[in-house]
């Protein structure tokens, strides 16, 4: 921006002074080219660097910054501090306050923004801070259900750069909370591998394929891998290499990635047992992009393995922070290429929903192995509290009291699974599903909660 477009935007404007660099924050006259009424703010806000270089700060949308109107109110004028001097020139905290309104909620947000001058002004960061209330039935519930994020940046003259780590997991309120994180550089944006302290770190999967093949020091210990997280070894299987880690979601998941002596590294796919009898908005969560899994809470354990016809399986055990789950990993080796898939078989936690209440998804509790197919006993879905009480179903439609499924093996296909619903006997009550640490399966009586609102 030239200095005369400068000074004319920013006519009248207030200022803020930091030595050579100059904050003009005004309020923008138009709109689209609609006048601003009073109950609409608008504000431009630019920098001028010892009088030679005038900036004006502006979104993706080539205006500065967001519309505010009457869901969300501007609290006074935004705040300029510097926080931080450095070899590389100052860097500032840019605070604009304004307040979510409606329906039950009346919520402060808090936006940071940091803000780099040399080599050229830039928005380096940001941090969205929002202090939740509401009323109602649910409000407060789901608005203190996100993930939590922490942002940590100190100085390094090695990298002559700002190193930040942020860090992020899903609140406690979740069964798993699989914090995460990244590492990058605050202005130059350069993204940097994450690390943990006495494990083996590898920027992606076929960089750690290929230290796998040239290394002698192959251990059994677990490693980190960028992007993916942490991985365990499980077994080797005509030598192929398989690894572990949990699931990216607040939902009873693993990941097995598969190393083969050639090819490259690939995710066996993963399947789940189901009842027929889901609604199709099953709840579904953000992974944490560009974040990677350091947690540790977890193991993983595969079991003995058994056939299904001609079929290997494999039971594998996750427990993963408070959840326990059910794994077949199936290993068909008649045909060529051979074929992985990967089925979850129980689960004894489920993923959040809403106003406090998780879905528990369909599980089987018990299996009987013969004629080349696995029958299974299922226990259909449940809407469940935090403590894991159900709730009634109310006037909705339940489902049955179990479903009856036959699970059979293509080599094409995959795994393939006939449902018939077993309606309920007179007095029998529903039944929850229970996995020992060894992946054995079994009943268990589901305890109910008192009447809430549940959404139909």
């Amino acid at each position: 921006m030239d200095k005369a477009a400068f000074k004319t935007a920013f006519r009248g404007a207030r200022r803020f002074v930091f030595g050579a660099d100059t904050f003009f924050i005004t309020r923008k006259d138009e709109w689209h080219g609609h006048p601003v009424s009073d109950t609409f703010t608008t504000l431009m806000i630019g920098v001028v660097s010892n009088d030679q270089m005038f900036f004006q700060f502006v979104d993706e949308k080539g205006q500065w910054p967001q519309y505010d109107g009457d869901w969300n109110r501007l609290i006074g004028l935004p705040k300029i501090l510097r926080v931080a001097n450095s070899p590389a020139g100052p860097v500032f905290r840019l605070t604009i306050e304004t307040r979510d309104i409606g329906g039950n909620t009346n919520t402060p947000v808090s936006q940071k923004l940091i803000v780099a001058l040399r080599p050229q002004p830039l928005i380096v960061g940001s941090v969205r801070c929002t202090s939740g209330g509401g009323g109602g039935a649910c409000t407060a519930y789901d608005s203190a259900i996100y993930p939590r994020v922490a942002l940590q940046c100190d100085w390094s003259r090695t990298l002559g750069d700002y190193l930040c780590t942020s860090t992020r997991a899903w609140s406690d309120l979740h069964w798993m909370t699989h914090p995460a994180e990244r590492r990058f550089t605050l202005i130059a944006g350069k993204a940097l591998p994450v690390a943990k302290p006495g494990m083996r770190s590898f920027r992606s999967l076929q960089e750690f394929r290929t230290w796998m093949q040239t290394s002698e020091d192959v251990s059994r210990q677990r490693v980190i891998v960028d992007g993916i997280g942490v991985l365990a070894p499980i077994e080797e299987e005509g030598g192929t290499r398989l690894y572990a880690a949990p699931g990216l979601h607040d939902d009873m998941e693993l990941r097995l990635f598969a190393f083969p002596k050639t090819g490259d590294p690939e995710q066996v796919p993963l399947h789940k047992i189901v009842d027929g009898h889901e609604a199709e908005d099953t709840p579904a969560t953000v992974a944490m992009e560009e974040f990677t899994p350091i947690g540790e809470e977890w193991t993983v354990s595969p079991g003995y393995s058994f056939s299904i016809g001609r079929l290997s399986i494999v039971p594998i055990v996750l427990h993963d922070s408070r959840g326990r789950g059910l794994f077949w990993l199936a290993e068909d080796w008649s045909n060529t290429p051979p074929k992985m898939s990967l089925l979850r078989v129980a689960s004894d936690v489920g993923p959040y929903d809403h106003c406090k209440q998780f879905i528990y998804p369909a599980s089987a509790s018990a299996v009987t192995i013969a004629n080349g197919r696995a029958d299974l006993t299922i226990e259909p879905h449940s809407r469940r509290d935090e403590e894991g009480k159900a709730f009634d179903w109310g006037e909705g439609d339940p489902p049955p009291c179990h479903v009856r499924g036959e699970l059979t093996w293509d080599h094409d296909k995959g795994f393939l699974l006939m449902l018939t619903d077993i309606p309920c006997q007179p007095n029998e009550a529903r039944v929850g599903v229970a996995i020992d640490a060894f992946g054995h399966l079994s009943a268990a009586p589901l305890r109910y909660a008192p009447p809430r609102y549940v959404k139909r």
